[in-house]
């Protein structure tokens, strides 16, 4: 048995794909930020009778002097995917609130990017941009 020589920190997402963890490595610690947010929210939605089919919806707001400091979201069809765009939470970040119409065209595009895997699944598209919205708007009062 060969001691433990490293330890090395994996986001959660990297879990889940091919490189996540080797071969004989093992879980060891589980880190939970504890950053304070000043709105948090999980919603889970069943579009259908179709148990296969749900929506979930995971977001975090800080806001501090009117301007969104930094944010958090994410979809998950409740089963084995969740859907992020980093890039999203980076571009509106540091925008002043309340948002525009541009800031918000910026959203509805990236979801709908986001979410066109879930083929067939129009009704949980754009369910996940009313949610993403409505909780950007919460975020501003």
């Amino acid at each position: 048995r060969k001691p433990v020589v490293t330890t090395r920190k994996i986001p959660l997402a990297q879990l889940e794909e091919k490189h996540g963890l080797s071969k004989g490595e093992l879980i060891t610690r589980i880190s939970i930020p504890t950053e304070n947010w000043n709105l948090g929210i999980c919603r889970k939605t069943n579009p259908s009778m179709e148990k296969s089919r749900v929506l979930v919806f995971a977001a975090l707001a800080r806001v501090e002097k009117g301007v969104l400091s930094e944010w958090r979201m994410a979809f998950s069809n409740g089963f084995d995917a969740v859907l992020r765009d980093r890039d999203l939470e980076v571009d509106l970040t540091g925008r002043p609130l309340p948002f525009g119409e541009k800031e918000y065209e910026t959203l509805d595009d990236s979801i709908d990017r986001l979410t066109s895997v879930w083929v067939n699944r129009e009704y949980e598209r754009k369910t996940a941009q009313i949610l993403a919205r409505d909780f950007l708007n919460s975020v501003e009062k």
